[in-house]
């Protein structure tokens, strides 16, 4: 293990620690928090906030691990405060700094680092914010800048933390009330003086403002009347270790509000026991805390925790960074000078300065204003308070200086300008001095630039939720109207009366009026409904159609829907649009008297066929439609679609079902010829009953049975077979009686010291009883194994190349190819496009629009398979027949998420078939000549 060297300002920097009296002190919440959000942005099971001693690295604050401290020479941290970045170890067993890092090598065995420093204004790293993980990882840039946000905020609490306890020592270290009073009056912070006995000697009007009562009042009860019941114990358990002359770390309270809500505070106090003197100074931190839970609320509603949470802890910390680097300097500046001026003016962290009432010139002003503003003393002073402001802010200024009074009060929200143009907010507080004999006023101003732009955006991040409330609103009418439509659609086998159903439904919603075209199998356009909110105007389109109907392969928008199966959008309908439709006065005149003002067409289309199409315009109400309009009209199509596509398929179905009827009934006649055909079969028939019985037997021809039928005819399979044979048996029976359809299953007997095997095709021949087909194919079976073993190697060398496998991610539209595919079509890898064109842009044109369509309709139908067979284009430019299975893998929710499948080239397979088919035809003309052979056979024999 490698040793890690220390920083050059070691000696400073373990002095800077110090300084921050924070070492072995107790756990605490706001440090706990910072610790689990760490957790949380970098998804790490083990977050620390350590500090770096002589010898040791001690944990403030811990998530996934037991001790407090650990050796410094087995410490992560120990590198990262020799720089200024996060430092990030990727892999430790890579890196040979820590391949024999204690906690790499043992528990907690850490595989992954990331610690960023604990950085004050000095230069100097106190100790870092890290997570760790027990596997290698790489954290996202999202994360890295979140982990220095965090470290940010943990030292802005530090600086906070030795501020409060400065100032508490300044306090107490006021000799007289004269130089008390001025740092009480102007001073952000809560400020006050309790004897021992818990009364309260004086306070500053910030504290006055918190608690909600008058001086008089604060100082005629015990201090801790004015804290949170909860918090009262905790108090005076501080106050008693004041009391034997123990300063207190900073410790956090509630302070009651009248309105019923809480202001926390953190405070940090100074006895003295000769005086028997509390001097204690406050912060009011409760703005901080609901920030943080702001983020917090704001980043789970929008999904963007890490970016979100980084973004306002940036801003909130910047703010508070400034405000505690220039609260550090005027605060050592108050140790090391007893000077009131100094005191009060000069080290001010926030910017001040005395200005004449009559020549608003200024006068003096502080270091901070300098600081802040960028001008340099000289400059001020020969300036008015008028030049930084913006002109247009002048008046309002002279009329406020013109009102002010005695007393120190606050005058508001300002703009000022600074030297180099960049305009800020501040919060002016002011009063009126003597000032070298002049009448002047002095002003003290805290920017609060930041905040107001934290505000801003908390406005805005409202109005994104009010939009998307509002999407969500539109979005949820938009599945309840689709749905109710999905049941008009499913309620009724009378399709035609269901469209119009639809068609009502739609108005006035979507549109003023609705029409239904469906289209017949001789491409004659037929109106199924016809709906306006204006009856008046449903008869007007009725006699249009009747007289005018669209011209095939004419210029009319519907016949171009249906010709190119694709929807059209017309937000606007010009009279030169009619003119050129219209074929006479008549037909024009009719056409503006509808008054249609826009206007959409989408198609009815479905397993690659146009059926139909639903037109909607508007009319009276002069909407305009638009693309959200045809989105949803789109989807209401596809639905109809398949709801008329079903209702052909039944009538068709129905038709079918008669003609099977007619079928039947010829078959019944035919039932002796039948009985001869099997009397021809050579297998053996067996009739069973429901239960297994044998009723009933025919042998086959030169193959007598394993045991006689008179020994088996009356009785059941469980008497005469072995068991496994009769558990298969029976259960084919039960499928073919309650499916009607044949079933076909295979079995071996012992036959003669070897096992046979047969063949039986299971038939229902009545409710309650099967026709059962034997036959022996021992040697069949014999045959094939012989035949398996023969091409078994050749299987397993062709099987990983038979089908090419995909992988479609519906969310990316990225696609994932098998090697499989590049060797079956021909394809180099540099050819074969990410997303899902690398399939779509080759399909056969003739087939793309019906196999994308009948796709996507499985996809929103929530299909779980979806099989299709369509032309697909080869590398070398020709067509190969496809056999495209697809499964759907849908989320929690039921959205269809992936889509995977396999590709076959059935080419072969097709032109088998059509040879096979040839020869079927054959074999049928060859059939229907067979009774007359066999008759002529017959007449020979006699």
């Amino acid at each position: 293990m490698v040793i890690s060297p220390l920083p050059e300002n070691e000696t400073e920097r373990l002095e800077a620690l110090r300084q921050y009296h924070i070492l072995d002190t107790p756990p605490e919440n706001v440090f706990d928090d910072l610790t689990r959000l760490a957790s949380d942005v970098c998804e790490a099971p083990i977050a620390l906030i350590t500090f770096i001693d002589a010898h040791r690295q001690w944990f403030k604050s811990k998530i996934g691990v037991r001790p407090s401290e650990i050796p410094r020479d087995s410490s992560f941290c120990a590198y990262a405060i020799l720089q200024h970045q996060p430092l990030i170890i990727h892999d430790t067993a890579s890196d040979p700094r820590f391949e024999n890092n204690p906690w790499a090598t043992s528990d907690p065995h850490v595989r992954f680092y990331a610690g960023a420093p604990l950085l004050t204004s000095e230069g100097h790293i106190l100790g870092t914010v890290c997570v760790m993980d027990y596997v290698p990882r790489v954290l996202r840039p999202k994360q890295i800048e979140g982990l220095q946000t965090i470290a940010h905020e943990t030292m802005i609490l530090l600086e906070l933390r030795r501020t409060i306890s400065e100032m508490s020592r300044t306090l107490a270290g006021l000799r007289t009330a004269e130089e008390r009073e001025p740092f009480f009056s102007l001073s952000l912070d809560l400020l006050f003086i309790a004897g021992f006995d818990g009364l309260i000697r004086q306070i500053n009007p910030a504290f006055e403002k918190i608690c909600g009562a008058t001086k008089e009042m604060l100082q005629t009860k015990p201090l801790i009347e004015f804290i949170h019941p909860d918090d009262r114990d905790r108090t005076a358990a501080e106050l008693e270790k004041l009391k034997g002359g123990n300063s207190t770390g900073s410790f956090e309270v509630r302070i009651p509000q009248p309105d019923g809500s809480d202001r926390r505070i953190l405070w940090n106090a100074t006895p003295s026991r000769e005086k028997e003197l509390i001097y204690a100074v406050g912060r009011d931190i409760t703005d901080l805390k609901q920030i943080q839970e702001e983020i917090k609320g704001f980043t789970a509603y929008l999904e963007q925790r890490v970016h979100a949470r980084t973004a306002q802890l940036s801003a909130s910390n910047e703010a508070l960074e400034r405000e505690m680097a220039q609260r550090r300097q005027a605060e050592q500046s108050l140790r090391e000078s007893e000077e009131k001026y100094r005191l009060l003016f000069e080290n001010n962290p926030e910017p001040m300065w005395v200005f004449d009432l009559q020549t608003l010139a200024f006068l003096t002003v502080n270091e901070a204003a300098v600081r802040s503003y960028g001008y340099s003393r000289e400059a001020f002073l020969s300036m008015t308070i008028k030049d930084i402001r913006p002109p247009e802010d002048i008046p309002r200024l002279m009329e406020d200086v013109r009102k002010m009074s005695p007393g120190v009060t606050g005058a508001g929200l300002w703009r000022h300008r600074k030297k180099d143009g960049t305009i800020i907010d501040v919060e002016i507080t002011r009063d009126l001095i003597s000032f070298s004999g002049r009448e002047a006023g002095i002003a003290l101003a805290h920017d609060v630039t930041e905040r107001k732009r934290a505000e801003e955006e908390h406005a805005r991040l409202l109005i994104r939720e009010q939009e998307a409330r509002a999407a969500a609103v539109k979005a949820q009418w938009r599945f309840t109207f689709l749905a109710e439509a999905s049941e008009i659609l499913s309620t009724s086998l009378d399709y035609e009366a269901a469209l119009a159903g639809v068609a009502r439904l739609a108005i006035p919603y979507l549109a003023d009026g609705c029409v239904v075209d469906t289209v017949g199998e001789d491409r004659s356009i037929h109106r199924v409904a016809a709906v306006a909110t204006d009856p008046s105007k449903e008869t007007m389109g009725l006699e249009l159609m009747r007289r005018y109907p669209p011209e095939r392969g004419g210029a009319h928008p519907l016949q171009q829907v249906l010709a190119s199966g694709k929807p059209l959008l017309l937000s606007e309908i010009p009279d030169a649009l009619l003119e050129g439709l219209a074929r006479d006065p008549e037909h024009l005149k009719i056409a503006k008297d509808l008054g249609i003002k826009s206007a959409m067409i989408v198609p009815l289309s479905a397993r690659g066929k146009t059926l139909g199409a639903l037109s909607f315009v508007t009319m009276e109400s002069g909407r305009r439609l638009g693309e959200e309009d045809l989105s949803l009209a789109e989807d209401l199509a596809r639905r109809v679609a398949v709801a008329v596509d079903n209702a052909r398929l039944y009538r068709a179905a129905q038709a079918e079902i008669r003609e099977r009827k007619e079928t039947e009934e010829a078959l019944q006649e035919s039932e002796a010829k039948n009985r001869a055909l099997l009397d021809a079969i050579p297998d053996m028939m067996f009739q069973i009953h429901r239960d297994g019985t044998y009723l009933d037997f025919k042998p086959a021809k030169g193959l007598a049975p394993i045991v006689p039928p008179e020994r088996f005819l009356g009785k059941t399979l469980q008497e005469l077979l072995p068991a496994e044979v009769v558990r298969q048996a029976m259960e084919y029976i039960r499928r073919a009686l309650e499916t009607n359809t044949p079933q076909l299953f295979e079995y071996s007997l012992p036959a003669d010291g070897e096992f046979r095997d047969y063949e039986a095709r299971i038939i229902a021949s009545g409710e309650d009883r099967v026709l059962s087909i034997v036959r022996e194919i021992t040697e069949r079976k014999r045959a094939e194994e012989a035949l398996r073993k023969s091409e078994e190697r050749f299987q397993f060398v062709t099987r990983a190349t038979n089908d090419a496998i995909w992988d479609w991610d519906l969310v990316t539209n990225a696609v994932w190819w098998n090697e499989g595919f590049k060797a079956i079509f021909g394809y180099k890898a540099e050819e074969i496009e990410p997303g899902i064109e690398s399939w779509t842009s080759r399909l056969h044109s003739e087939d793309k629009e019906r196999i994308l369509s009948g796709l996507h309709a499985a996809i929103e139908r929530g299909d779980q398979f979806w099989s299709d067979e369509y032309r697909f284009r080869r590398g070398d430019g020709s067509d190969a027949t496809i056999l495209d299975r697809g499964y759907v893998v849908h989320d929690q929710n039921g959205r269809a998420v992936r889509m995977i499948g396999a590709m076959m080239d059935i080419t072969e397979l097709k032109r088998a078939e059509t040879a096979l088919r040839e020869s079927q035809r054959a074999l049928a003309t060859l059939m229907s000549n067979l009774p007359g052979m066999a008759y002529r056979c017959r007449n020979d024999r006699d």
